[in-house]
């Protein structure tokens, strides 16, 4: 435990003692002007009397006293403290109800004793610093060791990124290679690709157009036939004359199944009218041949 001082509270209350006396005589100061500024009898209309101005003083100098009272009490609580402190203290260095010369033993064996301590300790030290100095020592070399292997790893690694750098240089060249390879060989399978597609869109093409020149030929052929048809039934009308010549037929055939007919069933006179009207008809064509004949001469005559 360190020394206790108690002179402190005392120094404090000295303190007080004179503030507080010095505050009486300013009070007293101030009254003896009061009463040294007042009159008999007082002068009506002031605002305050003599009276009440001594009374306000007083008031505000038992309120000071009262505040000094409260600061003595703190105090002399604290001079208490401190002097309990030193009697723990004394009791602390065993020198509790001796005399001067028995408490000097007292502090000049502890001296000893923590004199004995000290050099106990300063060995202690100068141990604790040769153990120190050397795992400073073996801390260095192993620095020194750990250094030479830094250095061994940071080699390595150099050596590590350069022969990466190398390899990822031949690997790139490599992979262009490889791809400028591909690349060209894609390229000519893609010329090649498109030179058939070319040759393939040009036989289309021309397929296309002998296609289509065949497509006109046949519809020039068709129109012609056409034109050809149209003339013949325009200038020559042999449709019509087809089908009178189909109708003709029909009915020379219908006459002589009838006149056949007539004949199985015994109908002679209707086999006849048949007979004859089938030899009318035939008269009646030879004769029209011949004068379609005839006509046909005279226009090519003309």
């Amino acid at each position: 435990m360190a020394t206790v001082d108690i002179s402190e509270g005392a120094r404090e209350l000295v303190d007080l003692s004179a503030e507080s006396i010095g505050t009486l005589g300013e009070h007293l100061r101030q009254i003896g002007e009061i009463i040294a500024d007042s009159t008999q009898p007082p002068k009506t209309g002031q605002p305050r009397s003599t009276a009440k101005k001594v009374f306000d003083k007083l008031e505000l100098y038992k309120a000071y006293c009262e505040d000094v009272a409260r600061r003595k009490r703190e105090i002399e609580k604290k001079t208490q403290e401190d002097y309990e402190r030193l009697t723990a203290w004394r009791k602390d260095c065993g020198t509790e109800g001796a005399t001067m010369v028995e408490e000097m033993e007292i502090l000049y064996n502890k001296v000893r004793a923590l004199k004995h301590a000290l050099e106990e300790e300063t060995r202690k030290l100068e141990e604790e610093r040769e153990r120190v100095a050397g795992l400073i020592a073996k801390c260095q070399q192993k620095d020194r060791k750990m250094h030479s292997l830094a250095l061994t790893v940071i080699e390595k690694k150099e050596l590590l990124k350069s022969e990466k750098f190398i390899r990822g240089g031949v690997s790139s060249w490599l992979q262009c290679t490889i791809d400028n390879i591909k690349f060209k060989f894609k390229a000519d399978q893609e010329k090649e690709r498109l030179r058939i597609e070319h040759h393939k869109k040009l036989r289309a093409a021309a397929c296309k157009l002998r296609l289509k020149t065949i497509q006109r030929e046949q519809e020039r052929r068709v129109l012609a036939k056409c034109f050809l048809a149209m003339q013949e039934e325009t200038i020559e009308g042999r449709a019509l004359r087809h089908i009178e010549e189909m109708r003709k037929r029909f009915e020379d055939k219908i006459l002589i199944l009838g006149a056949r007919l007539a004949q199985a069933l015994g109908d002679e006179e209707k086999a006849k009218q048949l007979i004859e009207e089938q030899v009318r008809r035939m008269e009646e064509e030879k004769r029209k041949a011949r004068e379609a004949e005839r006509g046909m001469k005279e226009k090519a005559k003309q």
